[in-house]
């Protein structure tokens, strides 16, 4: 019998494996927010960033059905998805973009270049999560008469 894992799962057919691969890949298209929190900073005068104060609420941690974490979302921190999809590259802004799962943490990055970091840390997040990968599995089933091989 041949079954495909992905992302810690086993599907029946290849097919199933793509779609599984294809709805990831929308994530990391789309969903940014999944694995990375981006934070608007003011630069002071003196050149030091601030950032606004945050919340003491509890990450969402959202895993699939093997108990893999698929993403980590930092609830108050990090702006909501609809200002990440909306920032202007020349608005003369600065943000923090803050890697969930890495720890890679880029500070006072202009606007005009948060989706290039973004960009750069995706491929971390895949790797992580095995995302870019389909395992093909073999599972052969042997019926051996061990009277055969024992001597009597």
């Amino acid at each position: 019998m041949t079954q495909f894992r992905f992302h810690g799962t086993n599907y029946d057919t290849e097919g199933e494996a793509q779609a599984a691969a294809w709805a990831m890949k929308n994530i990391y298209d789309n969903h940014p927010h999944k694995w990375v929190s981006i934070q608007e900073v003011t630069v002071n005068a003196d050149g030091s960033v601030q950032v606004s104060a945050g919340s003491n609420e509890e990450p969402i941690v959202e895993t699939d059905s093997m108990g893999l974490v698929t993403s980590v979302t930092l609830p108050s921190e990090g702006l909501p998805p609809s200002q990440v999809d909306n920032i202007d590259p020349n608005s003369g802004k600065f943000y923090n973009v803050v890697a969930l799962i890495s720890g890679d943490n880029f500070v006072k990055v202009a606007a005009a270049d948060v989706a290039a970091k973004i960009l750069l840390l995706r491929p971390k997040f895949a790797a992580w999560n095995a995302a870019n990968e389909i395992v093909r599995e073999e599972q052969v089933s042997m019926e051996v008469d061990l009277n055969t091989y024992m001597p009597e």
